[in-house]
């Protein structure tokens, strides 16, 4: 999908919703409110000869992938908003940046797990595969209990 499709985004209740912010790795729209959960978390592109600015861990053999903080702050208010997701079980939309300008959106991805220690957020976009503890299978809410982004699927 391309950026422009995306920073177009939708409208809910006579509101145009931002699906991202170019500028941005995590996006929570403010029709959210400041104590919002994150709706969008995002890759940026591979350039050529430029070094990405995070190293999100994506190509791993493991069911889950790390995203890193925004910074290296736990409590700025991005990495607040990814860990709200996880502890109200609020799906995310995932756009694996491909090229500049054009993007793989993965839905739904969970949080998982919250890593300060590595700056980072453990992501699951399988939900079979999610876990909330160790042995423990996630239990998903219903689509419609989540707010923006069951108007995004429909």
């Amino acid at each position: 999908m391309t950026s422009g499709r995306l920073a177009d985004g939708f409208e809910f209740e006579g509101q145009r919703i931002r699906f991202f912010d170019v500028r941005r790795g995590i996006w929570r729209p403010r029709q959210l409110g400041r104590n919002g959960s994150a709706l969008t978390i995002v890759t940026t592109p591979p350039k050529p000869a430029k070094t990405p600015p995070y190293d999100d861990q994506i190509a791993s053999d493991a069911e889950w992938f790390l995203y890193r903080y925004e910074g290296s702050d736990p409590d700025h208010w991005t990495n607040v908003a990814v860990r709200r997701a996880m502890l109200e079980r609020r799906p995310l939309i995932y756009l694996y940046g491909i090229a500049p300008n054009l993007y793989d959106p993965i839905f739904p991805c969970y949080v998982v797990e919250d890593d300060p220690e590595e700056l980072g957020f453990r992501i699951v976009a399988d939900v079979t595969n999610a876990r909330v503890g160790p042995g423990e299978m996630w239990n998903p809410p219903l689509v419609t209990e989540c707010g923006l982004v069951s108007f995004v699927i429909m």
